[in-house]
């Protein structure tokens, strides 16, 4: 099951700090067995991919100094990735949106909402 969060990170002072501990806190995690992390400088975006060991995938996007979104689901199964999508189309994402935060096409994301009745 998909469920998403968009917090505010303590700090919040800088993009790099807010990465920098980002990163120091997953390191330290010993429930993380996997981690992949993505830098956009650029937009000033970070996406964090984490593995715990019971195979939970967590990914994590600093959108903003002090502003970060989470998705926390079971992967691999169609019905996970089916209650993302419409929990992010209930939130009012984008579909471009949603594809970036799920880490597909948006085309992906526009089918499986017509699939589901949601557009």
């Amino acid at each position: 099951m998909g469920k998403k969060s968009l917090i505010p990170m303590p700090g919040g002072s800088s993009f790099r700090a807010d990465v920098a501990a980002a990163v120091q806190s997953l390191l330290d995690n010993s429930n993380v067995k996997g981690l992949d992390v993505s830098v956009d400088k650029v937009r000033r975006t970070a996406r964090f991919r984490a593995v715990g060991q019971d195979g939970r995938a967590s990914t994590t996007d600093i959108l903003s100094p002090g502003l970060v979104a989470t998705v926390t689901s079971v992967p691999g199964t169609k019905k996970a990735f089916e209650r993302q999508v419409t929990a992010l189309f209930e939130q009012g994402y984008s579909q471009t949106d949603s594809g970036r935060i799920l880490d597909c096409s948006q085309a992906h994301i526009s089918k499986t909402q017509r699939r589901l009745g949601l557009r």
